[in-house]
Order: structure tokens, then C-alpha cells, then sequence
């Protein structure tokens, strides 16, 4: 029997979303470097390289299942970790350096409890490597070891035995040296070139552990090899402590989805596995899933109340949820089990932190640190705490000591940016970490810190640049033009801005736009020439610039007679006035033109940062606002509207600080709270075009599309210019599905700012939704261009393509997604859609599972699984989907239709009518709807190999 495919119910036609490395560490040599390194280390390196492997293996379902390494014990035997092998039906063998592999044939011995496997091949003439004695080794003994790990092409590590470890019932040594992610079940060699045991590495509490498993274990494991197995057929001796060492190195290796399935096998195996609950929740919140997390640290608490490391962990997921007494509780606890326990302390000083009590945040920093003076970690929160405080000269030694001890802690590059910016408006110090910052969290995809940083960059780039202003004669047009591209490498620093009358919009005055900007600048360059002497708009412009204490600099451009003009009063550039086209290399000229202008600004953004003309209550009240913003951008929302409260308590006429909390209460969803205090800033400040862009936002959130475009209205009107305000309202128009007016506006904001990629991005999606889709992927793709990490053309793009009938585009489109933000539900659901026109169902499945797991609430992808599980004949998690999907929404009449269909296939013909008729009495047109699927009745009968009854037979054609 043929099975029917039901329909998909949404493909997300509605456009709206706006909005390999490998692990390099202390004392790794790659292949590559092996030949320019001397000594003992170099022979024991090529040695140890040469017998080592990368191996691939494959699951018995068919899909790949992982990789490791392993090394040459014989000829013809590999001996690695028995949890890179488990479950895999084949697999191959790869030698450093080399393109050809060896297939495995099989196991000929295993010992699951140590967690080794001996692996047969052929065909090899490899020269083995000798095994030592692992009993003889001591703490201080030096090791090396070797790994061929998928993202590195052969490393050798060295170090030091540190001591050993329990893992259960094994006794491991444990080593400095460091295991790269895919690189277990390498051999770890001592100085006589002698295998003392294989590579291994462990996760307690989030922290990674470097072990050896020791060889003598292995030793006894070859002694009982037997005679070939294949390898599926050791699938019944796996264990639940070898799927828990299969989670940790997924989770090590950033697949967190891969290692909550193997942790949850291992649950499956063992129910009371408290520690495989711990890190499966660990992973969760790697997923941003907090409340599963929670779950998972409850049940592991449940199972053994005396873990510590269980309640420190829900201890912290709680503080991120804002639930910090909570937190405050368990990591009490967890300290009373343990009291020398460091993450515990760090992690109830940042609950401590979050309530807004940094002085008692700090003294459970320096307990951690006084037991473990070398803990980055707990610099880093010292460090914030300290700058919460206002403490910011030792805030800054502290972020610099976590850096030395960690040089990729994101964190500490972020805070020590913020810092140095409010402490004395260090900009490029303060760019330079915060770049850092971003960096490292896009390589360990930790979107919260890359959204922190990025909202870090551009606020202060937007607080911190020099507006300049440039008085020309247009007659030297060429000159202004080599000016700016001169200027270029400070405008990208963030350094400046420059207005250019070509900004000027149609209907605009001339005049009157030059003189508002005009009064707006910080400096205006005036490039000299007899034209420009001449010019009556230029010495008008100079005129109002000396009128408004706007700072002028000349820039002689060519011999003329400025010494008889007002500007001779002033100090010129270039270098002692030698006019630009004199200088033998005009370059020359410009350079030095641009090195004095660099002084100026260094000059003025310096003494705006040291100004002390102000009153020791305004210092403080400025501090504490400081305090709220650093907080904000912390990501410590309840501390910052805190801090901006405080503000207002001090000072109820400062507006800035009810609009900035009404930022806090805005990523909150507190949409009320937010609007409320927008009010009062604007009360306060009834031209702050910033406050009426944030509320429009807020309303346009709110789905108030007319309030929002009224607030953006007079954003516009009070800053002209202001890019981001066109951008909003276009968005709001477009959401109001007023598209000509919506593309009007993203024109005008591409025009003020062609580098911002925004309005390019809403401009496809209001391209995309009048179904103009070359028009829309065009779009997409020069959005795309100028920010690659820029989310959400990508998923437009998807969904164009998928329009286009561009399958695989739309599904490289969404995978990309997935890569960038990899808790992105919607992301998974259209990879789905694009799967099930492929007819790939499995991958499908797959797709809409995870977007279930992300979002349980998720309609569509249930009832969209459901419609994937019917064509191949799974017809009881079919309906099961269905129900789901009605339960969530009993109004959804096509989801009544699907599950009348699998009714029908089932030929339960009693249930059939009961969803056909609710499908018909909320609203589907049944007939129609079931002749577009099948085309006629006697059709699905002969799908179905059943007669349907007459009742319902004419309920599908009337």
C-alpha cells in the first residue's frame, strides 16, 4: 500500500524576521611544526605521528557517528576509546599526512568498563608503537601525546603528570597536557618513546579534564583478543558510561545537541546516572534551555542529595533566569558540601552581583581566589564586581589578570573594554578588547556575548566619534574627495564621522540643512583656495562656525593669499602651512594632514573625558548612570534598572536614565514599564530623537504599527538624517503591508548609510511579500555581503529560494542559520519544510524535532512532523503530532484534515468523520482541500486499498 502525504500546514511565506578552527593550546605542535623543533621531542613526534589515526566511524542507522583517534598496537590492530567505536557499524582509519585509509573489519577485543577497544585492519605495515609500564609513572613525570583529530591534521602535545583521578570505578592519571576535541584515544607517550596509556578527556561541572587511561589496562586487554567481531555486533555490550564519555567530548566539541543525545542514552541505560543529568543539564544551557537544565539538575539531586556540583549548577542556571535567591540557596548549599568548591563561590558572588550587592559579591571572589589563586574566572567576576562599584583602575588589573591566565576568556575582553571606555574614554583600547570579545564569541558561538559586544561597538562608535565638517568650494571637489579617502582608516575606527552635503534630502533647504548640521560638528576642516576664499558660502559657513565654538582647521590646499584672511589666526595644516599640491608626493601632504587632525581629536576626546567643570554630587550622579550603562551591556538586567533607578531617585530630571531603563524593561518584554518611562523622558526631553525611535520600536513590538510610525515621524523630522529611524519605519510599514511606502523609507536609509545592512535586509522582505523575489534576493545577498554574522537575511534568503523552488539553496540558507544561532527554532522548522519537498523525510523529522525541543509550543513543526511520519507508514506518531498540534490549538482546521486522513489510512472510519467534520465546521473547504491532495476519491482508494464509506465518500465531494 502507497502511503498519502498530507499537507505542510506554513511554509513562513510572511518574510518578517528583521532583527573550522581548530583548538590550539599551550605546548600543541602541529606536523607542520615537528621538522623545526630539536630534541627529544621532535624523534618522539615523528615517531608517535606516524603510528597514529583519524578515525571516522559510521552508525548502524547509516549516519556518521563521530570521530577519534587511535594508534597502531600491531601491524594490523588500532587500539582506541571504546566510545568513539560504539554503535558504529563500519568505520576507517586515516594516518597522519596520508590520503589513504584503512577500513576497519572489526573488533577482536573490548573492555567497555576502561572504555578501550582493539580494532582490526589490513594492509598496513605500520610500525607499532611499544607499550610501557603505566604503574611507574609519577606525578612530575613529563608525557607527550598524539591525536589526529578532524580539525587538525596530526598534533603533538606535551606536559606533565599532574596526579590521578577516580572516574568511577577507574583509576586514570591525570595530565597538563592538553586533549583536543576528536582527538581521544591517541597514545600518551613518556620520554622513552613508550605508550603509558591512551589520550582521554572528562567534564565535571563544565570544566575539562585531561586524563590517561592507563596502558597496562590495555595490556590486559590484548592479552584476550579473539578472533575478529564486526563491529555492530558489539552493540549489545555498550554502556551507559560509554555514551557519558561519548557526551562529554560532543560537548567538548561544541555539538550540544549530539552530546544531550548520548547523555540521554546514557540515562536510558541507567536511570540513576546522577552525573550524566549534570552534564546532559550543562549542555541544555549551552542550548539557552535553562528550565531543562533545571530539570536535569533536579533529578541528578534527587538521585545523590549530598552532589555538589548538581546544585551549583542549577544554583547558576537559576541566577540566569533572574532567580537569585534561589540560586543564593542552592549555591549555599553546594559550598556546605564542598567548602573549598571555586565555581561555587564564583557563581553565588555573580547572584550576589545580579541582586545588586557587589561589596558582598567580592568577598566570595576572594574566597574563590584564595583557594585558587590561578581561577581566570574568578578575576574576570572580581573584576566586574569591582566596576560595578565604580571601582574601575582595580576592576581593569583584574580583567587583565584573568587574560593573562586565560588568553580567550571572552568575558574579561568585554568588561575591560567597557571599563577602559568609561574610565577614560580609551577608545581604541576599549575597541581593541571589544573586537576581541566578538571575536571569541562567534568561535565558541556564544550569541549573548555577541549581541553584548556588537550593541558595545556600535554605542561607542555613536558616543565617542568627532563629527566633522568639511567647507569646500566645489571647484575642488577632487580635494575633499582625497581628504575623505585619507580619513577613511579613522572613520573605521570609530574615531569620526563625516557629513557630506550630498546627504541633503529632496525637499530639504539647502541653507538651513548645512547650518543645523553645521552647529552639530566638533570641527570644520576648511580647505583653502583662492576658490574658497572667494566663496561667500564658504566664509558664511566659517562665520557660523566661530559663532558656535565649533573648532576650525585650516588645510591649505594651494598658494593663495589666507594670510590676509581671519583664518591666519589660526594654526594650519599641512606641516608649517606648505600647501598641499607642493609637496612632492601629494600623498605626503595628505598624511601629514591627517596626523595633525588625528592630534586634535586624540586632544578633544581626552579632555572630554577628563573634565572635572562639574560638581562632586554630579560626579557621582554621573558615575552611578555610567554604573547602569555597564551593567546594561553586562547583560545584568536587574542590577542596571537598579542603578538607572537610583539615578532618578538622585536626580527625577534625568532623562537619559529613564530612557536607557526603558531600554532594560524593553528587552525584558516589559513593554508597559518601557513605554512609561519613554514618556517621562521625553516630558523631560521633548527633542530626544533617540527616545522616540526606542518607543517606536517598543510599539512596533507591541503591534501598535500606528504609534510606532508616529514616533518615527517625529525622530525623522527632529534628526533628519538619522538612518535607523527611516529603517524602523520602513520595517513598521512593511508590517502594516504598506510596501511602496515601506521601500521608500529603506531607500532613504540606504542612501544616508549604504554600509548598514538593515534596510537592505527589510527592503527584500518588502520586496519579498509584493512576490518580487529577484528583486528580494538581490537584497538579501548585499545585506548578507556587509554583515556575514547577520542572522536574519539569511533565513529571508532561505525562504525566497524555497519560493523559487531553490531547494538546496534554501536549505544552505538555513543551515547557515543554524550555525550562527543554533537555538534558532524557526530555523530548523523551514529546513524542515525544504527537507519534505525533497522528499527527505528522515532529515525532516530530524529538523522538526529540534525545532519542537527549542520550542515546545511550536505548532506547525508538530503538525508539519506529523505530515512527514505519514509517508512513511509511521502512522501512529503521525497522530500522535496531530493531537499534539490540536491540543496546542483546537482551531487549526487543516490539522483536523491531516489527522482524518491517517484516520482514513487506518480505516477507523469513526474518528475519520469526527475530524473531517470539525476540519468543515471551523472552516476548510473539505472537498476542495482533499481534491487538490488526492483528486478524486476513487484515487485515494486505490492509495489506501480500502473502499471508503458512502458517508464519507460524499463528505469529500460535496
Amino acid at each position: 500500500m502507497q502511503h498519502p502525504i498530507a499537507p505542510l500546514l506554513s511554509e513562513k511565506h510572511s518574510a518578517i524576521d528583521i532583527g573550522s578552527s581548530s583548538f590550539a593550546r599551550h605546548g600543541q605542535i602541529t606536523k607542520e611544526r615537528v621538522q623545526r623543533q630539536n630534541g627529544t621531542a621532535v624523534q618522539l613526534a615523528e615517531k608517535a605521528l606516524a603510528a597514529t589515526v583519524f578515525l571516522e566511524m559510521v552508525h548502524v542507522n547509516g549516519q556518521p557517528l563521530g570521530f577519534g583517534s587511535g594508534f597502531f598496537v600491531q601491524h594490523n590492530q588500532i587500539a582506541t576509546n571504546f566510545h568513539v567505536i560504539a554503535g558504529a557499524s563500519r568505520g576507517t582509519a586515516k594516518l597522519v599526512g596520508k590520503s589513504a585509509t584503512y577500513a576497519i573489519e572489526g573488533i577482536i577485543a573490548s573492555d567497555v568498563e576502561n572504555d578501550l577497544a582493539i580494532l582490526k585492519v589490513s594492509g598496513s605495515s605500520v610500525q607499532p608503537l611499544p607499550l610501557g609500564d603505566s604503574d611507574a609513572v609519577q606525578p612530575g613525570d613529563r608525557v607527550y601525546i598524539s591525536e589526529n583529530p578532524k580539525e587538525s591534521e596530526g598534533v603533538f602535545s606535551d606536559g606533565i603528570i599532574s596526579g590521578s583521578r577516580e572516574i568511577g570505578n577507574q583509576t586514570l592519571l591525570q595530565m597538563t597536557t592538553p586533549v583536543s576535541p576528536g582527538g581521544s584515544g591517541g597514545p600518551a607517550l613518556n620520554e622513552k618513546g613508550e605508550v603509558i596509556g591512551l589520550s582521554f578527556m572528562t567534564l565535571e561541572d563544565g570544566q575539562s579534564y585531561d586524563c590517561v587511561i592507563p596502558s597496562n589496562y590495555l595490556k590486559a586487554l590484548i592479552s584476550k583478543s579473539e578472533a575478529v567481531k564486526p563491529l555492530a555486533e558489539e552493540k549489545h555490550s555498550v554502556s551507559a558510561e560509554t555514551y557519558f564519555y561519548r557526551g562529554n567530548e560532543k560537548y567538548l566539541m561544541r555539538s550540544y545537541q549530539d552530546a544531550i543525545t548520548a547523555y540521554s542514552e546514557a540515562i536510558q541505560l541507567r536511570p540513576d546516572f546522577a552525573n550524566a543529568y549534570v552534564n546532559r543539564g550543562l549542555a541544555k544551557e549551552k542550548l539557552g534551555q535553562h528550565e531543562a537544565a533545571i530539570t536535569d539538575y533536579s533529578s541528578a539531586i534527587k538521585i545523590d542529595p549530598e552532589l555538589a556540583g548538581a546544585y551549583n549548577n542549577r544554583g547558576s542556571a537559576q541566577r540566569r533566569l533572574g532567580q537569585y535567591f534561589l540560586a543564593l540557596e542552592d549555591l549555599n548549599t553546594a559550598i556546605q558540601l564542598d567548602p573549598r568548591y571555586v565555581k561555587a563561590y564564583v557563581n553565588r558572588g555573580n547572584a550576589k552581583n545580579g541582586l545588586g550587592h557587589p561589596n558582598e559579591a567580592l568577598e566570595d571572589f576572594n574566597t574563590a581566589l584564595d583557594f585558587d589563586p590561578d581561577s581566570a574566572e574568578a578575576y574576570n567576576n572580581r573584576g566586574v564586581a569591582k566596576a560595578a562599584l565604580m571601582q574601575l583602575p582595580d576592576a581593569i588589573k583584574d580583567f587583565d589578570t584573568a587574560i593573562e591566565l586565560n588568553s580567550e576568556l571572552a568575558n574579561a575582553y568585554y568588561s575591560r573594554g567597557i571599563a577602559k571606555y568609561i574610565i577614560g574614554r580609551q577608545i581604541r583600547e576599549a575597541k581593541s578588547d571589544l573586537l576581541t570579545a566578538l571575536k571569541l564569541a562567534k568561535r565558541y558561538d556564544d550569541t549573548n556575548l555577541k549581541s553584548n559586544a556588537e550593541l558595545a561597538l556600535s554605542l561607542l562608535a555613536e558616543n565617542t566619534s568627532i563629527r566633522l565638517f568639511i567647507t569646500y568650494s566645489h571647484k575642488d571637489l577632487k580635494a575633499k574627495e582625497q581628504l575623505i579617502t585619507f580619513l577613511a582608516a579613522m572613520k573605521s575606527e570609530g574615531s569620526i564621522n563625516i557629513w557630506s552635503d550630498n546627504e541633503i534630502l529632496p525637499g530639504d533647504t539647502w541653507r538651513d540643512s548645512i547650518s543645523k548640521k553645521l552647529a552639530e560638528s566638533d570641527i570644520l576642516l576648511y580647505l583653502v583656495s583662492d576658490n574658497s576664499l572667494a566663496s561667500e558660502s564658504c566664509n558664511r559657513e566659517l562665520a557660523e562656525a566661530l559663532n558656535t565654538n565649533v573648532r576650525v582647521i585650516p588645510i591649505i590646499l594651494e598658494r593663495c593669499d589666507w594670510l590676509d584672511h581671519q583664518l591666519s589666526d589660526f594654526q594650519v595644516l599641512p606641516d608649517k602651512g606648505r600647501p598641499i599640491n607642493l609637496w612632492e608626493n601629494e600623498s605626503e601632504g595628505w598624511q601629514s594632514t591627517v596626523a595633525g587632525i588625528r592630534k586634535v581629536i586624540h586632544q578633544m576626546q581626552t579632555q572630554a573625558a577628563s573634565s572635572s567643570d562639574i560638581s562632586q554630587e554630579e560626579v557621582l550622579l554621573e558615575l552611578e548612570y555610567e554604573r547602569g550603562n555597564f551593567l546594561m551591556l553586562l547583560g545584568e538586567i536587574e542590577a542596571a534598572i537598579k542603578a538607572y533607578s537610583d539615578v532618578i531617585e538622585l536626580n527625577p530630571y534625568y532623562s537619559a536614565a529613564y530612557n536607557n531603563r526603558g531600554v532594560v524593561y524593553a528587552n525584558k518584554g516589559e513593554y508597559n514599564l518601557a513605554i512609561k518611562d519613554f514618556n517621562t523622558a521625553l516630558e523631560l526631553n521633548p527633542n530626544d530623537f533617540f527616545v522616540y525611535n526606542n518607543r517606536g520600536n517598543v510599539y512596533g513590538d507591541m503591534d501598535k504599527v500606528n504609534e510606532a510610525i508616529a514616533d518615527f515621524n517625529i525622530a525623522i523630522k527632529l534628526r533628519p538624517d538619522y538612518a535607523n529611524a527611516y529603517n524602523n519605519r520602513g520595517n513598521a510599514y512593511r508590517k502594516d503591508r504598506n510596501f511602496e511606502r515601506a521601500i521608500a523609507d529603506f531607500n532613504i536609509a540606504i542612501k544616508l548609510d549604504s554600509d548598514f545592512a538593515g534596510p537592505y535586509n527589510g527592503r527584500g522582505a518588502a520586496y519579498y511579500e509584493k512576490g518580487d523575489f529577484e528583486e528580494a534576493l538581490e537584497d538579501f545577498n548585499t545585506a548578507i555581503k556587509l554583515d556575514p554574522n547577520y542572522v536574519s537575511p539569511y533565513i529571508n534568503r532561505g525562504r525566497a529560494h524555497g519560493r523559487k523552488g531553490m531547494i538546496s539553496e534554501a536549505i544552505g540558507d538555513f543551515s547557515k542559520v543554524i550555525e550562527l544561532e543554533p537555538d534558532y527554532a524557526d530555523a530548523y522548522y523551514d529546513r524542515g519544510v525544504a527537507h519534505g519537498k525533497k522528499r527527505e523525510f528522515d532529515l525532516a523529522i530530524l529538523d522538526y524535532t529540534k525545532a519542537i525541543e527549542l520550542n515546545p509550543d511550536y505548532v506547525n513543526a508538530y503538525c508539519n512532523r506529523g505530515s512527514a511520519y505519514l509517508p512513511k507508514g509511521e502512522f501512529d506518531l503521525a497522530i500522535a503530532d496531530y493531537t499534539k498540534a490540536i491540543e496546542l490549538n483546537p482551531e487549526g482546521a487543516d490539522v483536523y484534515g491531516n489527522r482524518g486522513i491517517v484516520w482514513l489510512v487506518r480505516q477507523n472510519w469513526d474518528n475519520a468523520r469526527e475530524d473531517l467534520a470539525a476540519a468543515k465546521h471551523i472552516g476548510l473547504d473539505v472537498s476542495t482541500w482533499f481534491h487538490k491532495l488526492y483528486k478524486s476519491v476513487e484515487n485515494f482508494e486505490r492509495i489506501i486499498a480500502a473502499k471508503l464509506p458512502e458517508d464519507i465518500a460524499v463528505m469529500l465531494t460535496s
